[in-house]
């Protein structure tokens, strides 16, 4: 089976530019989380502005797309001469929005109501807070160009209370543990659903599918939740969630969640499982480089997608994990394809540094905003 053909074109909004020439170029598409890109380019494009994106394309089909968001050039005289643009994937324009508590509001005063709460089907949630937050729905100021596929009300209920909570984060909690995922790209909102395939997709030595192979585990940050909602002192309702396999293994370990925007038990409930929903068992990070077998049979995108369950057999022991990170390298002279499994991407301890900071800055934002 010959390699996937990626081509990359720069993008003035949702129009073709022009292909984009590059001697390297590398995107990592992640589950819920930001992706980004890098091209090493010959030249800088004379059509290149700061509302410039990038689409790429595997045999035809568009996988990645995002805006521009850094550039590098570097001469020296012993004949370095480096031209490099960076950018994310499309979700930033979701990052870049806060979800309203009235998003029929264009700005202040929101004197309407304190919170934009809804509830039902995951997809339908998250689908009509980015709508009406920054899609086609939004008022006319806050509208970032994302378009909308139709609805097809996947994954569990769920209930959402937004008040001014950063949108990509808001939606992400809810959608962590509902078997579904969503991406933009091509400035569309798309939703998948997650597949259990851990009896097809085997990473192993023995199989002869695994070039490298590099993991990190760490014990759960916590497998216990005390979760506070409103009132003050000893009129606040206080409901706990717990792991109890992870307290069996490791131990109990606690925390508190503050979630002060509402007194209904079942929302404190979610909010207590969808905390302990990542933490709780810890984080496992395998990134893997499959090997010829892998490329021939197992492929991403063809194969396996971001959020799917999968198998890595790793020193003799059997660990099932998900996809977080498709990664994709392509020279002049060839293509890679990798893969993040687990917890977290490779990027792990600044995206963990920054998720704690965003961690302290909700809690503090609860209190701000009430």
């Amino acid at each position: 089976m010959t390699s996937p053909v990626y081509n990359a074109f720069l993008m003035d909004g949702t129009t073709r530019v022009g292909e984009l020439e590059y001697t390297r170029l590398e995107i990592a598409s992640r589950f819920l989380r930001m992706g980004r890109w890098e091209a090493t380019v010959p030249r800088i494009p004379s059509t290149l502005s700061w509302k410039s994106r990038i689409q790429v394309t595997r045999d035809g089909v568009s996988v990645f797309s995002g805006p521009l968001r850094h550039i590098s050039r570097k001469w020296t005289y012993a004949e370095t001469d480096a031209r490099t643009l960076i950018g994310t994937c499309d979700l930033a324009y979701v990052a870049a929005a806060l979800a309203y508590p009235d998003p029929s509001l264009s700005g202040p005063p929101f004197s309407t109501q304190t919170h934009d709460v809804r509830t039902g089907p995951c997809e339908t949630v998250v689908r009509d807070y980015i709508r009406l937050n920054v899609g086609p729905n939004a008022p006319a100021n806050r509208q970032q160009g994302i378009l909308l596929q139709t609805n097809l009300a996947r994954g569990g209920t769920v209930t959402a209370r937004a008040r001014f909570d950063n949108l990509l984060d808001l939606c992400r909690e809810k959608t962590l543990p509902s078997g579904i995922g969503f991406e933009v790209v091509d400035m569309t909102l798309r939703f998948f659903s997650t597949s259990n395939l851990t009896s097809f997709i085997i990473f192993s030595r023995e199989l002869d599918n695994l070039k490298e192979y590099e993991y990190e585990a760490r014990s759960p940050e916590f497998n216990f939740a005390m979760v506070a909602g409103g009132g003050e002192g000893t009129a606040r309702v206080i409901v706990e969630r717990l792991d109890q396999a992870s307290i069996n293994e490791t131990g109990r370990i606690e925390t508190f969640v503050d979630q002060r925007n509402t007194t209904v038990v079942s929302e404190l409930e979610q909010s207590g499982d969808e905390t302990l929903s990542e933490r709780s068992a810890g984080d496992l990070n395998i990134h893997i480089i499959p090997g010829v077998q892998a490329v021939e049979n197992m492929r991403a995108y063809d194969d396996y997608y971001l959020g799917d369950l999968v198998t890595a057999v790793i020193d003799g022991e059997v660990l099932e994990s998900f996809i977080q990170e498709i990664g994709i390298l392509v020279t002049q002279d060839d293509v890679h394809e990798h893969a993040t499994l687990g917890s977290f991407g490779k990027g792990y301890r600044a995206t963990r540094t920054n998720e704690l900071l965003q961690a302290i800055s909700r809690r503090t934002r609860n209190l701000e905003v009430r």
